[in-house]
C-alpha cells in the first residue's frame, strides 16, 4: 500500500524519536497544502477519473453552448452500423445531460465514488481501475441496445457506486445527511429514493448489473475456487503506458487518509466496529 511504501521510503529514525514522529506529519501537511487550491486540488486528482470527469464536464459545455447536438453523441446503432459512425461507440459514456442538478449530483457521485475506488481500493493499479471502466462501458452497450438507451454515462456512474459499496460493504454513509446506513445498501437505498423522486430505475439496475457482473468475474468467481476470467490485458498496459499514464492515486490518497469515512451527499462515515 502507500503508506507502506512511504514509511519504507522515508530515512530511518529510532522508534518514537522526534523526526519519526515529524516525517509523516510533514507528508501530509504537503498534501493537504497541494490540494488547497483548485489546481491542486485538480492535480491530484486520480488520473482516470480526472480523464472521464473532465470529459463529462466538456461534452455538457459543448451541448448547451449548441457547439455539439446530442443526436450527434447518441448511441444511435443505425447510424453507428450503416455510416460507421464509431464515434458513438465512445460519446454516449461522457455525456451526463445538460447543466443542472442532476448532472451536479452524477459528478458528485463521480468525486466521492469513483475517485476513492482509484486511489484506494485499486490504489497503485491505474490500469486495472482503467480497464474495469473500460470493461464496464463496453458491457453497457448490448444493455443499452435491449432497453433502449441513447446515453450511458449516468448508469456508469452507478456502476462505480455499486463496485464500490462491494468492496467497502461495512463502511457507514449518511444518506442525503438523513439516513445511516452500512453502505452495502447503498445503491439500492439511492435507487428507492430516486423512484420517490419520479426517476425512472432502469438506468441505475443496469449500472448495478454491469458492476455486478465484473465483480462477480474478478472477486467471487475466483473465491470460490473458480479460474480469473477478467484480468487486464498486457496490450491494455502498453496502450495506457503509450499515453504516459502512470500511478496517478498515491498523491490523493495520502491527502485523503486525513478524512473521517466517506459522505453519501451530507453527513459522515465510518467503519463498523471502529
Amino acid at each position: 500500500h502507500a503508506g507502506d511504501h512511504s514509511s519504507r521510503a522515508a530515512p530511518a529514525a529510532a522508534p518514537g524519536s522526534t523526526v519519526a514522529q515529524k516525517l509523516p506529519h510533514a507528508r501530509h501537511t504537503r498534501a493537504r497544502a497541494a490540494m488547497s487550491t483548485p489546481g491542486g486540488w485538480f492535480s491530484a486528482l486520480p488520473v482516470v477519473m480526472r480523464a472521464w470527469g473532465v470529459s463529462c464536464v466538456a461534452t455538457t459545455c459543448a451541448v448547451s453552448a449548441g457547439l455539439v447536438s446530442p443526436y450527434r453523441i447518441a448511441l444511435d446503432w443505425g447510424l453507428l452500423l450503416r455510416r460507421f459512425q464509431i464515434w458513438r461507440l465512445l460519446t454516449p459514456h461522457i455525456f451526463l445531460g445538460g447543466f443542472g442538478f442532476p448532472f451536479v449530483f452524477h459528478l458528485l457521485q463521480m468525486y466521492t465514488y469513483g475517485v476513492s475506488l482509484e486511489a484506494t481500493t485499486f490504489e497503485n493499479r491505474t490500469a486495472d481501475f482503467a480497464y474495469f471502466l473500460f470493461f464496464s462501458a463496453a458491457a453497457m452497450l448490448p444493455c443499452a441496445y435491449v432497453m433502449g438507451m441513447a446515453f450511458t454515462a449516468a448508469p456508469l456512474v452507478f456502476t462505480l457506486i455499486y463496485v464500490w459499496s462491494r468492496y467497502n460493504p461495512s463502511t457507514v454513509v449518511n444518506l442525503m445527511g438523513v439516513v445511516k446506513l452500512q453502505s452495502f445498501f447503498l445503491p439500492w437505498a439511492m435507487i428507492v429514493l430516486g423512484m420517490l423522486f419520479g426517476n425512472n430505475p432502469v438506468p441505475d439496475l443496469v449500472g448495478i448489473f454491469v458492476g455486478h457482473v465484473y465483480y462477480f468475474l474478478t472477486e467471487l468467481y475466483p473465491r470460490a475456487g473458480g479460474a480469473i476470467i477478467l484480468r487486464t490485458p498486457l496490450w491494455f498496459e502498453k496502450a495506457l503506458m503509450g499515453v504516459g499514464v502512470g500511478q496517478g492515486a498515491a498523491q490523493f490518497q495520502a491527502a485523503q487518509r486525513q478524512q473521517q469515512g466517506f459522505r453519501a451527499f451530507g453527513g459522515g462515515g465510518q467503519r463498523l466496529g471502529r
